[in-house]
């Protein structure tokens, strides 16, 4: 079992380094009460505060996050790789209609087309978890060569088609589509 902390993340923290490692554990699903905290620490006391300061709350398989101590960890929006979505997002089908600009850029500025969906997919994906999902989606979906009646980029980010492809991450094969690959 291992935790990693990443100190310039910590030194940002309104937070003792006690306090950020008991929150770090919760957030990870490890228990602070089955560790051992040396002579003259008193975890259970650690864990009061939290809870009285609205970190952490008491359930019966033992500490959760409140809202407080989740956006604590939450990657913020700036660390999402928009680019990462961008690439994997087809520029064409197969047959050739487009779904995107073919580049991000033209002339040595951003196209209107990448300005235009960086926005609008940065205002609805949040997390870096999701954006990972969503990239993970896409990959899957081209993978399975089936993209040929895929929208284009800005219709999938506004109509936030992910959710319909999440199946393509199942692995399973479309019924009614015969696989042409084989």
């Amino acid at each position: 079992m291992e935790l990693v902390i990443n100190l310039e993340d910590l030194k940002k923290q309104p937070i003792f380094v006690t306090e950020y490692i008991v929150l770090k554990m919760i957030n990870e699903g490890i228990n602070p009460l089955d560790f051992n905290w040396g002579y003259g620490s008193s975890i259970d006391m650690e864990l009061h505060l939290l809870e009285q300061n609205l970190w952490i709350k008491k359930v019966e398989e033992g500490y959760i996050l409140r809202d407080k101590g989740r956006q604590l960890f939450e990657k913020k929006n700036s660390d999402i790789n928009f680019d990462e979505f961008w690439d994997v997002f087809p520029s064409s089908t197969p047959s050739g209609r487009p779904l995107r600009a073919s580049s991000k850029e033209w002339g040595g500025k951003p196209t209107r087309d990448y300005i235009t969906c960086k926005k609008k997919y940065l205002s609805k994906i949040t997390t870096v978890e999701s954006h990972n999902k969503i990239v993970q989606i896409v990959k899957a979906r081209v993978s399975s060569k089936d993209y040929e009646f895929m929208n284009n980029i800005e219709t999938y980010i506004n109509q936030e088609k992910w959710q319909q492809d999440v199946k393509y991450l199942t692995h399973q094969p479309i019924v009614g589509k015969t696989n042409e690959m084989s």
